[in-house]
């Protein structure tokens, strides 16, 4: 074929050759390895886990997996590792969660998540360490805990997941930013939690949650922490900015805030602090009782006043027993 002389010599034309025909990127395949085995699926590699062992078992896991993984309650203590978020992505079908947990003494690491129905679900009385995982993009809550279940959620980017950022719910229990499992020891490493479509964090339905050291952000219609149907939560040292509000309270639920001077019985937790939550920066109604303070330095919203939003103060309704003002004494 003859090529006319100009687009021959064009530098703009081989560049657009040059596209066209390179090879297009393969996705890594995945690779499960347990006891130096390699599988070609986490499933493959869960269904050759022994349930007799007591031992810890670790699955390695790399590439980029397609699949749903449902943990059984007789696979517990298990680690699944993936490495680094960047080299290791599991992504899930809508009808199910991308990994359900339903054994105990059950540890995820190093892994991008995405799809499913959820992102990560422990349910049923099961526990889980989630650490160090990239959550995005799931149908429902980047991780749902729930059923009894219990779950520490440690240095995890969790982004815009359909629902919250984490529930935890059904009388379930969380430690969200820091480990608290040796209570003369906690360990800390925030979580990034921004972007999904509800609330970063809500702590719901008799369920209780310690939130420590985390950046809580760019929630378009949800709150930045919400505690709701006598739930429990214990809130310091948190960065909660661009919600609608930043922390916020119904229905007979309890909020502890960090303080300035921290003792041992509030877990040192610090003060929280943030900026331009749309509503407010703390808000209260329908019974709730929030107790504590942020301090002279640390606050809320503090460009006016603290904890105060970008559009309303403190806002507290009559059914509160702890007024606003309460918050306001360092």
């Amino acid at each position: 074929m003859k090529i006319h002389k100009r687009f021959a010599t064009s530098p703009a034309i081989g560049l657009l050759v040059a596209i066209a025909f390179a090879p297009s990127a393969q996705a890594a395949p995945c690779a499960a390895t347990l006891n130096g085995v390699s599988y070609a699926s986490l499933n493959l590699a869960h269904a050759a886990l022994s349930s007799a062992t007591i031992s810890v078992q670790t699955i390695t896991v790399s590439g980029d997996c397609n699949e749903n993984l449902l943990i059984t309650n007789d696979k517990g203590r298990l680690i699944i590792d993936g490495g680094s978020a960047s080299t290791t992505t599991i992504t899930g079908n809508p009808g199910a969660p991308t990994i359900q947990v339903r054994g105990k003494g059950v540890t995820l690491k190093n892994m991008k998540i995405t799809g499913g129905s959820h992102g990560i679900h422990v349910e049923r009385s099961a526990n889980a360490i989630i650490d160090s995982n990239e959550v995005r993009e799931s149908g429902g809550n980047g991780i749902l805990v729930s059923q009894g279940a219990f779950a520490v959620i440690i240095g995890n980017i969790i982004v815009q997941n359909a629902q919250h950022g984490i529930l935890v719910t059904e009388s379930s229990s969380a430690r969200i930013g820091a480990n608290f499992l040796d209570v003369s020891a906690p360990t800390y490493s925030r979580n990034s939690i921004s972007t999904n479509g509800l609330d970063g964090i809500r702590v719901s339905r008799s369920s209780q949650a310690r939130i420590h050291g985390n950046i809580i952000a760019s929630h378009a219609t949800g709150d930045g922490i919400a505690v709701t149907r006598m739930a429990y939560a214990e809130a310091g040292g948190n960065s909660i900015d661009f919600n609608a509000n930043g922390i916020y309270a119904d229905l007979n639920s309890v909020v502890i805030l960090g303080e300035d001077s921290p003792v041992f019985g509030n877990y040192g937790m610090q003060p929280n602090d943030g900026s331009s939550n749309r509503q407010s920066g703390i808000k209260c109604q329908s019974g709730a009782a929030i107790s504590g303070h942020l301090g002279a330095v640390r606050q809320l919203n503090g460009a006016t006043s603290q904890f105060s939003g970008g559009a309303t103060p403190n806002t507290f309704d009559s059914s509160c027993p702890i007024p606003a003002s309460a918050l306001l004494t360092p």
